[in-house]
């Protein structure tokens, strides 16, 4: 389980963006969890007006799971990784794009 630390996550957020005329609003997380293997868990957030995807990331960086929350609703769904994965890319290189500018700012 993620976010089962006593301490709250860390987070970030990317400035928001537009994708096809609708405001996209994106963070990332760093939880403790309960896992003695992986002490910490890292997990993208992409929210729009109707939609909220979060994303964890499996040690090695890539998609492990997604829950998913249509606004206005009350609960949460697993979804398929495969359903998810266009916008997980998406998201993704997005926040590699920034990590990579931040480092060339640093130089």
């Amino acid at each position: 389980m993620v976010c089962e630390d006593k301490e709250a996550p860390k987070m970030a957020t990317l400035p928001r963006a537009t994708e096809g005329g609708q405001p996209i609003g994106r963070g990332i997380l760093l939880s403790g969890t309960k896992d003695p293997k992986n002490p910490e868990a890292v997990i993208l957030e992409r929210q729009t007006v109707s939609e909220l995807y979060f994303f964890l990331l499996s040690p090695d960086g890539n998609l492990q799971k997604v829950a998913y929350l249509q606004q206005g609703s009350t609960m949460w769904l697993p979804i398929a990784a495969s359903l998810a994965r266009p916008a997980f890319e998406k998201d993704r290189n997005d926040w590699h794009d920034w990590v990579t500018k931040l480092g060339a700012g640093s130089k």
